[in-house]
C-alpha cells in the first residue's frame, strides 16, 4: 500500500468530444515501476475525506513527467478530488495472491 497525495487534477481533451482527467500525485515510478513495466494494475481511494460526489474516470500520474509514470491507468474517484487529498493505492487482492502465489 502507498499513500499518494494530490498535486494537481487537469481536464485535458482527447477528442472533439471527451475529455481525460489527469490527477497528479506525489509519487509514481519512483515508488512502483511496476504499472510500467509489466502493465500491473493497482487501484486508489480517497482516504483524507469522504465525498458523495458522482465518480469520474481518470488517469493517475506520477510526478516524473515520463509518458510511462502511471500508477493507474483507469481509475472511478470521486468528482469533486482536489489538490491535498490523500490516496491509498494498493494492489487489488487476486493480484497480490497471483504474485505471492508465482514467487513460491
Amino acid at each position: 500500500m502507498t499513500l499518494y497525495e494530490v498535486g494537481t487534477v487537469k481536464d485535458v481533451a482527447i477528442s472533439a468530444s471527451a475529455d481525460r482527467r489527469y490527477v497528479s500525485v506525489d509519487g509514481g515510478m519512483s515508488d512502483n515501476i511496476r504499472t510500467s513495466l509489466y502493465g500491473a494494475q493497482y487501484d486508489v481511494r480517497l482516504v483524507s475525506r469522504v465525498s458523495d460526489e458522482p465518480s469520474v474516470l481518470a488517469r493517475v500520474v506520477g510526478k516524473h513527467c515520463e509518458s510511462g509514470d502511471i500508477v493507474v491507468r483507469d481509475a472511478w474517484i470521486p468528482g469533486d478530488v482536489r489538490p491535498g487529498d490523500l490516496w491509498r493505492s494498493r494492489r487489488p487482492a487476486l493480484t497480490a495472491i497471483r504474485c505471492r502465489v508465482g514467487t513460491t
